[in-house]
């Protein structure tokens, strides 16, 4: 693979690209990312990336439009994406219009933004639940409506349908869901904002914490979703994933969110055979000692950038049949195959400016492959990406009901 870097001297950095096929597995114990790594990339000591893209300010808004190249085999030199611009829209060198304090933005980015647009329940009613029928009944009303978790509810094997025209989110840190999935099906426009969900069980409903299925428009934000870790749970299957989206799920962007201790992180397109278009952007996220999954990506593109992965033992971004995804800016400590093609036929990757901390395997794999941002995004030095995500990412960081599009 061959790496080219263009140095444009002005704030904005410009790429462009085209884009790769689709394809996409029921989530199941078959798919649990744990094969070996197709073709047999080498690892690269850096970033491998071609002209990098980036935008301005580390944490203003710009626009990321792209140039070509792929990631360059055995050490190529890093893209010119994810430097540092001036000051965002209206912001300062910390933050842009409507960002918040700390250098962190925590205004809806990404896929999400696109197609209808995503606005959750704005201008609906705002009401309090603090048992499980409540919330299935408030999440179940047609129509735009805002829903307050304000506590804990149990349940055991129990999924909640939500509704088009939701925002659902935790009060303060006390909004937790134990035991119970939330089940977007057939579903468009919904926010999910700093709530914990946690231990739902594989044979649960779906058995996913978020599930998504022919949805979309969809922005997870702020969250925290767990099981046990791997170490103590010897059962792969006893829990499915995190968060999946499937058949048809697409503009949907998760962001500043804590997954950790669990085998099956993010599944994206139920089989090989799951071909959707589908687009979805992962941003400024932590994930900490969960096995695999990070995305475990099948058919669109992907956009995964300002992440931070730490203690991940078999498999992190992993580009399947038909994908293309775009993997910017991140850093991974303690992570084996960070970037990798596992499990189907190989996906392509688009690899510019990332971090490898004490990585194993193979460092950076997939076709070279490449499309053009249709949105604006905040992108962060990968140097500042740890500090920046265990400061902000998860519940409690952020008031649910500011920045909301």
């Amino acid at each position: 693979m061959k790496c080219e870097t263009q140095v444009v001297l002005a704030a904005l950095f410009a790429i462009g690209f085209s884009a790769v096929g689709c394809g996409t597995e029921t989530s199941g114990p078959s798919d649990d990312g744990e094969g070996q790594p197709t073709g047999g990339a080498s690892v690269s000591s850096g970033s491998g990336a071609g002209t990098g893209g980036s935008i301005a300010g580390s944490s203003g808004s710009g626009s990321a439009t792209a140039g070509t190249g792929g990631g360059g085999e055995g050490g190529g030199a890093s893209g010119a994406g994810g430097s540092t611009g001036g000051t965002g829209d209206g912001g300062s060198d910390s933050a842009g219009t409507g960002g918040s304090p700390g250098g962190a933005d925590f205004r809806l980015y990404g896929y999400a933004t696109t197609g209808d647009g995503t606005t959750g329940g704005k201008g609906g009613e705002v009401v309090s639940v603090s048992s499980l029928d409540d919330l299935r009944t408030e999440a179940a009303r047609p129509g735009a409506l805002i829903i307050q978790i304000t506590g804990k509810i149990s349940g055991s094997g129990d999924d909640v349908d939500v509704a088009s025209d939701k925002t659902i989110v935790g009060v303060g840190t006390s909004g937790e869901l134990e035991g119970i999935g939330l089940n977007l099906r057939r579903s468009s426009n919904i926010i999910v904002r700093n709530l914990k969900i946690h231990h739902v069980l594989a044979d649960s409903g779906n058995g996913d914490g978020i599930h998504m299925d022919e949805s979309h428009n969809v922005w997870i934000d702020h969250c925290e979703l767990w099981a046990d870790s791997p170490a103590v749970n010897s059962d792969k299957d006893k829990y499915d994933g995190l968060i999946d989206a499937t058949h048809e799920s697409s503009d949907i962007t998760i962001s500043w969110t804590y997954l950790h201790d669990h085998y099956k992180g993010m599944l994206v397109g139920s089989s090989d055979k799951d071909d959707s278009d589908r687009r979805i952007t992962f941003h400024h996220n932590r994930i900490n000692n969960v096995n695999s999954r990070l995305p475990s990506y099948r058919g669109g593109n992907g956009h995964v950038f300002n992440n931070y992965f730490e203690n991940v033992p078999t498999s992190g971004v992993n580009s399947r049949v038909g994908a293309c995804l775009r993997v910017e800016g991140n850093h991974f400590f303690k992570v084996k195959n960070p970037i990798t093609t596992l499990d189907s036929p190989a996906g392509g990757t688009h690899r510019i400016d990332n971090v490898f901390e004490e990585t194993t395997g193979t460092q950076e794999s997939g076709e070279d492959c490449s499309w053009t941002a249709p949105y604006d995004y905040p992108l962060d030095s990968a140097a500042t990406v740890k500090a920046l995500v265990l400061e902000h990412a998860g519940v409690g960081k952020t008031d649910p009901l500011e920045n909301l599009p």
